[in-house]
């Protein structure tokens, strides 16, 4: 008879013990007691030298999460994107592969941190992902056992706004007929988003609705003549502008 507390067993009073995983013998397991280090099915065989009997236990199926998560976490503290995650036990963990996405479900490794191997008490990790792209942001982890299954966390979203206003990105640079401009802004507000040419003069100008954080805006070219222009997103606080040029 096998008794068992978190991967610990036990039998009775015996000559002779042999621990058995899946029905083969484990190396080095002959004494009464025995710790299960993974899943699989226990058995241990054991012998009488008074009596020369021996027989064999019933199965006992030991299957566990290698790792007890008890949170993951993320968030921006300006300069990165800081995960923390805290395990409360760890069986044959191996390491953690830290992935991201900024469209779902397409994740990419960005790195790896060692597991605790095996623990029953709290663990904390952390990870900064640096730089930061301030735009919404997944992460999950994906926890490798050292037999090579895989298990994932669930999915976290931080969406770090920049502290000051700035233009992410404009393209299509060279653009045809539309033109797409990526900006940050502090606070949600209005913004107006403006085209010069090079002598400064106002070709064509919108007044937008603009988030806190990331905000994307579509700019109708087909009216202007081909040409080097300034394209400002500016409002009452701050102004910014890049140039591109129209064919």
């Amino acid at each position: 008879m096998i008794n068992n507390g978190n991967g610990n067993f036990t039998t009775g009073h015996f000559s002779n013990y042999q621990w058995l995983l899946d029905g083969a013998a484990i190396s080095n397991a002959t004494a009464q007691n025995y710790t299960a280090t993974q899943n699989g099915y226990y058995q241990v065989l054991v012998t009488d030298s008074a009596s020369g009997c021996s027989d064999t236990s019933a199965v006992y199926n030991y299957n566990v999460t290698p790792v007890t998560l008890l949170y993951f976490n993320a968030f921006n503290n300006a300069t990165a994107n800081l995960l923390e995650w805290q395990t409360s036990q760890e069986i044959n963990s191996g390491h953690f592969i830290i992935q991201r996405a900024y469209t779902l479900p397409h994740f990419t490794a960005i790195g790896s941190l060692p597991a605790a191997g095996y623990s029953n008490s709290v663990k904390k990790y952390s990870f900064a992902d640096s730089p930061v792209l301030y735009k919404p942001t997944f992460y999950r982890l994906q926890q490798v056992d050292r037999n090579g299954s895989i298990h994932y966390s669930g999915t976290v979203m931080v969406n770090p706004v920049k502290k000051q206003f700035s233009i992410n990105t404009i393209y299509p640079n060279p653009a045809n007929d539309i033109l797409h401009v990526e900006f940050n802004c502090p606070a949600a507000g209005t913004v107006t988003v403006m085209v010069t040419d090079m002598l400064g003069r106002t070709v064509q100008q919108a007044v937008v609705a603009a988030n806190a954080g990331l905000n994307n805006q579509v700019i109708t070219l087909r009216n202007i003549a081909s040409g080097k222009y300034v394209l400002r997103v500016f409002n009452a606080g701050a102004s910014v502008q890049r140039e591109f040029i129209k064919y």
